[in-house]
């Protein structure tokens, strides 16, 4: 619940992209989607993705579109 706060605290830029790869546990499941709902009331970006390559394709494709801004 705390992590966007620390986010700020440590000085992370909100423009920041932020994937989450899901964890294989359906108690980890509920927390990552937590996390992301948290995110998103913050104002943050993050996303979840079951598959790390997809994950990194997204950060990928958002540093390109901020490139080309």
């Amino acid at each position: 619940y705390e992590l966007p706060a620390f986010q700020e605290e440590n000085g992370l830029p909100q423009w920041s992209q932020i994937a989450v790869v899901m964890p294989t546990s359906e108690e980890g499941r509920e927390l990552a989607r937590f996390y992301e709902t948290i995110c998103a009331n913050r104002g943050w970006n993050a996303r979840l993705f079951t598959d790390r390559t997809k994950a990194r394709e997204w950060l990928v494709a958002q540093k390109r579109g901020s490139a080309a801004s």
